[in-house]
């Protein structure tokens, strides 16, 4: 199905990986996916629709049976994406897990790929080929810069895995294809560093709060 159709393409053969932002916990020096290599893996999920448009969509998922150690131990992960806006934002919420945990985002390797990262402007970024039907595809995401964690690449991933803020973890995920810009644009590797920068810039400010001068209600 990785063909073009009348509707597009689905430009990204995950296969046994993480895919665009798939996670891992990590325990010390052992990992434990959140999800399954095939459908006939022990990870468990439980999925709803929370809103669907037409400014924002949500999608919640309670993922178990990930951690051993703990059958108690839960993933509650919020997916979001916003009109008009390409990525997409993950909230994670960690019960259970072990005392330090990480979870690491993850984002599948190809076989030919250019890195670009950032870790103090908050994103990774990966521009290659998986092969020549699809062409050139980008991935990215993009995570706090006081979140943001050095790479390790296991089991076809490269893995970014980030210590938690109150159990939670906040990122980005935005996916690229070449081939859907038409002929007249010819994205590379430098023009997806820029948009990731200045995606992650606009996604990782704080917004302002500012309290103005209450003004008494009027009685009717």
């Amino acid at each position: 199905y990785h063909k073009e159709t009348s509707w597009g393409i689905d430009a990204l053969i995950v296969n046994a990986t993480s895919g665009l932002g798939g996670l891992t916990l990590y325990a010390g020096d052992k990992a434990y996916p959140l999800q399954n290599a095939d459908t006939k893996g022990a990870v468990r999920f439980e999925k709803g629709i929370l809103c669907s448009g037409p400014v924002r969509a949500a999608v919640q998922l309670v993922i178990t049976d990930f951690y051993p150690e703990n059958p108690d131990a839960s993933a509650l992960v919020l997916c979001l994406i916003y009109g008009d806006h390409q990525e997409s934002e993950i909230r994670v919420k960690l019960s259970g897990g072990p005392e330090g945990a990480l979870l690491a985002p993850g984002l599948c390797r190809l076989p030919v790929e250019e890195v670009c990262v950032a870790k103090d402007k908050g994103y990774y970024g990966i521009w290659g080929r998986q092969n020549v039907e699809i062409g050139t595809i980008g991935l990215g995401v993009l995570i706090p810069p006081d979140q943001c964690p050095d790479a390790v690449d296991a089991d076809g991933d490269h893995r970014l895995p980030c210590p938690l803020v109150d159990g939670a973890l906040r990122y980005f995920i935005i996916g690229e294809w070449a081939r859907g810009r038409g002929a007249k644009e010819t994205p590379a590797l430098a023009q997806w560093q820029q948009r990731l920068e200045t995606l992650a810039a606009q996604v990782h400010r704080q917004a302002p709060v500012a309290l103005g001068t209450a003004e008494a209600l009027k009685q009717p």
